[in-house]
């Protein structure tokens, strides 16, 4: 489990794949900075912490924040990588995401998003999770969640 604002400490704590160097880049004030952290050695799944340096002074990697994290997959057939954003895992269907987390305010065929606001501070954003077809119907291939200090 990592909380918000995704450090990059915590996600190698927690077991994300990542080279020792990447903590060593550094953001200027006012820098964004997405990072790939592959989860297989295909470079199928990934997490994609987005950095955001809102101070006057440069940080590396390693002090940055992100407000946004996303888990994405190329691969045709998704499969559980043993990591999840608010419970949702690559390739759940589209009925088990509901189940988990109810009925969404969009949904399509291969999109739902739901409002996400946080009790008790003044933060805000969207959960958003993208399908990809299968033989048993929609599965989970992205999901991407940004939350921001409104």
């Amino acid at each position: 489990s990592v909380p918000m604002p995704y450090r990059f400490p915590d996600l190698v704590s927690a077991g994300v794949p990542a080279h020792e160097s990447l903590k060593d880049i550094e953001l200027g004030s006012g820098d964004f900075f997405s990072l790939n952290l592959y989860l297989d050695d295909n470079e199928d799944y990934v997490v994609i912490p987005a950095y955001y340096n809102g101070g006057d002074n440069a940080v590396t990697i390693a002090d940055a924040e992100a407000e946004e994290i996303t888990m994405s997959t190329y691969a045709y057939e998704p499969e559980d990588q043993d990591v999840s954003i608010f419970g949702i895992r690559f390739g759940m269907t589209k009925d088990e995401v509901k189940t988990l987390l109810g009925e969404a305010e969009w949904d399509d065929d291969n999109y739902m998003e739901w409002l996400v606001i946080v009790s008790d501070s003044n933060y805000e954003g969207n959960f958003s999770i993208y399908f990809t077809d299968s033989e048993d119907g929609p599965v989970v291939s992205q999901a991407d969640l940004d939350i921001r200090e409104q």
